[in-house]
């Protein structure tokens, strides 16, 4: 925005630079103080170029008024040699440059350039600032909701770093779920509306409350902790979230439920407390509320516990048999039992997920597989069970899992060794050169020496010492084709120390000596 009492000096300004050039876009200009001081109020421009003397009010009143409006502003003043005080005190006032009258284009457009560097690296210390210190506040949130093993020195000081006082007072912690039936109809992608929900949440809550709230790593889950003083918290979080969630119901046609645990006063309680958040959720979830409170929920007290071992003998059947649809059905139908039980809003419900869980994980184990062989990599499941807020995203992740141990377990064991056993092969294959002992290999599939010497006989159909001893003949036989090598050297590379036990060895298992063997096999071949 230009200003200044000149006509000439404002239309030469206008007409003299090419702006677009520079990146710059005008917004207006004016011939006094109060007019600009109005134009800059609706406009907020990044940068003023004005003079300091004007009628109505002058350079310093209108830098003093503008920054009050937007304190970000770079304010440029045009001053003439006998206005160098006035220029001073306006740079004291917060002005960020002067230029002297009279002035040259070249001059004016380098004046603006640096404005505009200036500009642009602040703004992008700015972001990166608010980048940082979301990112920090995630992962002190994430922390505490799933770290029960945490320094409170250290929260404290991580909460001091990033001006939150969640260290001290009343605090509770709220989980939001974003429903799947989500119908909003407008041109916007999915993650697009559950970004938006996530700032419309965060922006209404943290206006009544010191918190921090973020998205979890899984999709539509929302968690915070918040800083809940001394008022009535029911009575009054009710009332906001009821708003916050009608507008969002208006805006995106999205059913959101939160959950809210009882009152802590440590951040030290918040991974109980999280676990009764999620709590609460389920029930909001499950009596179609839109939130719950943790010490509102009243159990069914005509509820019954479900037999949960013909459950489990069933299912550890049909993965065993391949039966996909059946797994699925049987699957459906426990859950459904357990949701009209209400048994899986009570404060064991983690419990509950281990047990289930625990069907196709032993199932695989039984079978010489592990978690890695179905989902791969270093897959941490109690982590990813702690994550899961509802019970329908379990079952859905439970009905998948139970599925794919299914399958694994039929493809591999088509004439294919147990999965431990197939690990002491490869590792007696990789290693035959080294003193191998039975407990070495007990240790590296975690079965006592006795069982592992057992069921490798029966996998395989010879001891394990017998295997190691072909491996080991086998080898000396393509080491003694390399004639610079001598009978001991060859002893030493395949594992036998003992010169003469390897000769005895060998002999037993061909029915000649090793230097017989290079005589007669190696020099014919």
């Amino acid at each position: 925005m230009i200003v200044d009492d000149e006509p000439w000096v404002r239309e030469g300004l206008l007409n003299s630079i090419s702006w677009n050039e520079l990146g710059i876009e005008l917004t207006g200009s004016a011939s006094n103080g109060r007019h600009a001081l109005e134009l800059f109020s609706k406009t907020l421009p990044d940068i003023v170029l004005t003079d300091i003397k004007m009628p109505e009010m002058d350079g310093l009143e209108f830098t003093k008024e503008a920054l009050m409006i937007r304190r970000d502003a770079y304010i440029l003043l045009m001053s003439a040699y006998n206005e160098f005080e006035y220029a001073r005190k306006a740079i004291g006032l917060g002005a960020k440059d002067y230029i002297l009258k009279p002035f040259g284009k070249e001059e004016i457009m380098e004046v603006i350039k640096k404005a505009r560097i200036e500009i642009e690296q602040s703004a992008r210390s700015k972001k990166d600032m608010e980048k940082l210190s979301s990112i920090v506040k995630e992962k002190l949130l994430k922390d505490l909701l799933f770290n029960k093993n945490i320094d409170l020195a250290d929260i404290k000081e991580k909460c001091v770093n990033i001006g939150t006082k969640l260290h001290t007072g009343k605090l509770v912690v709220i989980v939001f779920k974003i429903s799947h039936h989500c119908n909003y109809t407008g041109n916007i992608s999915e993650s697009t509306i559950y970004s938006n929900i996530l700032k419309h949440i965060i922006m209404e809550i943290t206006q009544y409350y010191d918190g921090i709230i973020t998205g979890m790593d899984e999709k539509d889950l929302i968690a915070g902790i918040l800083q809940v003083g001394d008022t009535d918290l029911q009575e009054n979080l009710s009332k906001y979230l009821t708003g916050t969630f009608h507008k969002l119901k208006k805006t995106y046609n999205a059913d959101i439920y939160a959950g809210i645990s009882d009152v802590f006063d440590s951040p030290i309680n918040t991974y109980s407390s999280y676990a009764e958040a999620v709590t609460a959720l389920n029930y909001a979830i499950l009596k179609k509320k839109e939130y719950s409170f943790f010490s509102k929920i009243v159990p069914d007290t005509n509820s019954k516990w479900i037999d949960f071992s013909e459950f489990q003998s069933n299912l550890e059947n049909l993965i065993k048999s391949g039966n996909i649809d059946s797994i699925q059905i049987t699957v459906n139908e426990f859950f459904e039992k357990i949701v009209e039980a209400d048994i899986y809003y009570c404060y064991t419900e983690k419990d509950l997920l281990l047990q289930i869980v625990a069907i196709p994980l032993s199932t695989l184990c039984e079978c010489g597989y592990g978690v890695q062989d179905v989902l791969g990599g270093k897959y941490l499941m109690f982590d990813y069970l702690n994550q899961l807020a509802t019970i329908e995203d379990f079952k859905i992740w439970f009905s998948d899992f139970a599925v794919r141990a299914s399958n694994c377990i039929l493809q591999n064991n088509i004439n294919v060794i147990r999965k431990d056993i197939k690990t002491v092969k490869e590792y007696i294959e990789a290693n035959y050169n080294k003193n191998i002992t039975l407990e070495d290999l007990s240790k590296l599939v975690m079965f006592s020496p006795s069982y592992l010497s057992k069921l490798f006989k029966e996998e395989i159909g010879i001891s394990y010492t017998k295997y190691l001893t072909g491996i080991r003949i086998s080898r000396s036989k393509e080491l003694l084709s390399d004639y610079g090598m001598k009978i001991y050297e060859i002893s030493y590379a395949v594992g036998y120390s003992n010169v003469k036990h390897f000769v005895t060895l060998f002999k037993k298992h061909t029915g000649i000596s090793p230097s017989e063997y290079r005589d007669k096999i190696c020099s014919r071949g």
